[in-house]
């Protein structure tokens, strides 16, 4: 037990840091860069971590599940083998949207929306590599997982977002006029290129192994049988988490088509600082959450009030921090990123209800696997997504940023209470199935 709480601890110390640093460089970028770059790289971002998700079409996660070395060999070579394949096919597209602008232009006219998608400019180049490193990065991780080396994957997860955060600061500032765009999105892809590196170098004994790729006979009916075998990854778990992703990926881009590139970066730059708290927070008290939780309920405990419990601890966090952000959000903008952010911090003030709902209930989410209640917390999860991006897109269509991060702070606020509620009502209706189909039990003996 005292080894699984080190190995805990220090990926837990490793994402905390993985995240801080990148925050701790923005005052600086946003110094030194126009909010147009910033709007630019940040939808870059959300598109390259889009992909990600499906990179390896989630058979990443049946490394773990092999008996043999063998097994789990051939499933790692299916993934390196799935990330270059996205990577190839995303950069035939981009070369094919290249070749046909002019006829998509002469179609559409110089529209607005067009000329601010067309703003984006070379830097979408980046994305097949970004794919690609992503991919590479996650079927590593899950390989040294299986192999319990997590002090390899937390030095990984440090490294990256460093390398990132450091091109990322030195290009700022010697980078080519107007090319921040490029240096932040070049940044970031070197950080992964760091990331995956090391975390080969750390496999290469493993990684050499693979020579077998080239007998592609052989490895492609290999292949197949193991996509049958793990089918349930790509088409159970990859349309979830890649749904849950999109969600970021279109209120930028709503953004970034009614209002531009600058108004992208300050609204992506805005819910990134404002939704750090609850990665950060949120991320820690799930982990400990769903130990006690499953742990509450193998021993035939009602997890009702331990649903309390967490509410109670969460909202002390939420709240005060919320609070905060929508008495001064302006103020803390300016003084941490530049007079041009205090608007972001206008809005940031509107979003504070919806991040709060986010911290507190975001962690309970891990509690439908424990009560077998996937399918519905699918659906809530659906749910909520559609409703975030719908309550974004009338707003920006009543009023501008302000109405559209209100309208999804009152939207947010009314799902996030509709789950709890929920949540309590599944547990209580478990509990006393439980307590019902016991009984049933011990009358059948007597």
């Amino acid at each position: 037990m005292s080894a699984w709480r080190h190995d805990l601890a220090r990926l837990a110390s490793a994402a905390v840091l993985a995240q801080l640093v990148p925050l701790l460089v923005l005052p600086w970028l946003t110094r030194t860069l126009p909010a147009e770059d910033i709007g630019r790289w940040t939808l870059f971002a959300a598109l390259a971590s889009n992909f990600a998700i499906v990179a390896c079409l989630r058979y990443e996660y049946a490394l773990v599940l092999p008996r043999s070395l063998a097994g789990a060999r051939s499933v790692l070579g299916l993934c390196l083998t799935l990330a270059l394949a996205w990577g190839l096919g995303l950069a035939g597209a981009l070369l094919a949207l290249a070749a046909l602008w002019p006829w998509v232009e002469a179609l559409c006219g110089t529209s607005a929306t067009l000329v601010r998608w067309a703003s984006l400019g070379g830097v979408l180049g980046w994305l097949p590599l970004a794919v690609t490193l992503a991919g590479v990065i996650q079927a590593l991780t899950l390989w040294h997982n299986r192999g319990g080396r997590f002090a390899v994957i937390g030095q990984a997860r440090v490294a990256n977002p460093a390398m990132a955060a450091a091109v990322q600061a030195l290009g700022a500032v010697s980078g080519p006029a107007g090319g921040g765009a490029h240096v932040l999105s070049g940044g970031q892809v070197a950080g992964q290129a760091l990331g995956a590196a090391w975390l080969g170098w750390k496999a290469r004994a493993d990684v050499r192994r693979l020579h077998r790729l080239a007998r592609w006979r052989w490895q492609r009916r290999r292949w197949w049988v193991l996509a049958r075998r793990y089918r349930q990854f790509p088409l159970v778990n990859t349309p979830h988490a890649f749904i849950n992703g999109l969600q970021d990926t279109v209120a930028l881009a709503l953004v970034l088509s009614s209002a531009g590139p600058a108004a992208a970066g300050f609204f992506g730059l805005m819910v990134r600082v404002v939704m750090a708290p609850t990665s950060l927070i949120g991320g820690a008290l799930s982990e400990v959450l769903l130990g006690r939780a499953a742990q509450t309920w193998r021993e035939g405990g009602d997890l009702v009030p331990t649903i309390h419990r967490s509410v109670a601890i969460l909202s002390a966090f939420a709240v005060p921090s919320a609070l905060v952000l929508a008495l001064a959000g302006p103020t803390l903008f300016a003084s941490l990123f530049g007079e041009p952010w205090r608007e972001a911090g206008e809005w940031a003030r509107w979003l504070a209800p919806c991040m709060a709902g986010r911290m507190i209930v975001g962690p309970l989410t891990v509690l439908p696997m424990i009560l077998e209640r996937q399918a519905t917390a699918l659906a809530f999860s659906l749910s909520g997504n559609v409703l975030y991006v719908l309550a974004l897109w009338v707003g920006l269509a009543q009023g501008g940023l302000a109405w559209g991060c209100a309208a999804v702070s009152l939207v947010m606020s009314g799902y996030f209470l509709a789950f709890g509620l929920w949540l309590v009502r599944a547990a209580r209706v478990a509990h006393a199935d439980r307590q019902r189909a016991g009984g049933v039990l011990q009358e059948s003996r007597t």
